[in-house]
């Protein structure tokens, strides 16, 4: 689970700063070695391993109700960062072993609603209404 520090760390860091991490991280497992990416394309990569893996991360953390509850709520963004982590915790080997955190506080930051909106809020499609 997320150490308070560690989160703390994480929120203090610029999205763009977050997307380089997790880039880094990315580029790093896919090379299993270290190499010299400029800070654009790091954040390409992580932008778009986020967009690639946006159902099953969001399958991952939308489930929760835990999450959904809170993110009704007023709470504290660490407490909803801790309770992303969760989920993500659950499913880290699916992803690749990327930084929950890192993962957890973007995920927030870019919209945690807009990631959860197709589970949250199911499209009705005509035929499907309810009759009142």
């Amino acid at each position: 689970m997320a150490e308070t520090g560690e989160v703390a760390q994480a929120l203090s860091q610029s999205t763009d700063d977050l997307l380089v991490e997790l880039g880094t991280s990315l580029a790093s497992r896919q090379l299993h070695r270290t190499f010299s990416a400029s800070r654009k394309d790091l954040i390409e990569q992580a932008s778009g391993w986020l967009e690639a893996n946006r159902i099953q991360i969001s399958g991952l953390v939308c489930g929760s109700g835990r999450v959904k509850s809170l993110a009704r709520q007023d709470v504290a963004t660490h407490e909803l960062i801790v309770a992303v982590c969760g989920g993500l915790d659950l499913g880290a080997h699916l992803l690749g072993g990327v930084p929950v955190v890192t993962v957890a506080v973007l995920i927030v930051r870019l919209g945690l609603h807009r990631l959860c909106s197709d589970i949250w809020e199911p499209v009705v499609t005509k035929g499907e209404e309810e009759s009142v």
